[in-house]
């Protein structure tokens, strides 16, 4: 008789636990979601998406050396404005576009910034305001010729979780630092 109650307290046991170990956040395809990325729940549901396009490009860090700088969710390609849409800004130092590779994986803590890797949030495309998301993420998935297929993941300010992939356009234009 105990050995039977002790089984089912057991058994019990691992069902709460299994069903609480569910993640809260979901992936998103990292298409657009069908609403252009806006919006989000915070958690709790499906992570929203960023439009599944953008470019990662060279440029010229706060110091001058050379900064590897991802534009997630944005149609703009190489030397074209970054448009209006919600997008990710991911930087880089020190680092170039001759450098990605598969499999590498920059992380980025809003409460322990550093100048290796710094991340900005437009919610309103780059016309809006800026936040400092409190984390994202990028890694590279494939590298083509042109395009590099990534897969990111970040908090806004105000806990919306965001995930997914998507190719972007490889500018390989080196400005002029210093």
């Amino acid at each position: 008789m105990r050995q039977g109650i002790f089984l089912a307290a057991a058994l019990g046991a691992f069902a709460l636990a299994t069903a609480c170990s569910s993640p809260d956040v979901q992936q998103g395809a990292g298409g657009n979601g069908g609403n252009g990325g806006n919006g989000g729940n915070g958690g709790g549901g499906p992570a929203m998406s960023l439009l599944a396009a953008g470019v990662v490009s060279n440029d010229c860090a706060p110091n001058d050396g050379p900064w590897l700088v991802f534009t997630l969710g944005t149609a703009s390609t190489c030397g074209e404005t970054a448009g209006s849409e919600p997008q990710l800004h991911f930087a880089v130092y020190p680092g170039t576009t001759s450098m990605l590779t598969p499999g590498q994986s920059w992380t980025f803590n809003g409460a322990m910034p550093t100048n290796e890797v710094q991340a900005w949030w437009f919610a309103d495309g780059v016309g809006g305001n800026t936040d400092v998301p409190k984390s994202a993420s990028v890694e590279v998935v494939t590298v083509g010729a042109d395009k590099a297929h990534v897969k990111y993941g970040f908090v806004t300010p105000n806990g919306t979780h965001y995930t997914g992939q998507m190719d972007v356009s490889i500018c390989t234009t080196i400005p002029m630092c210093g």
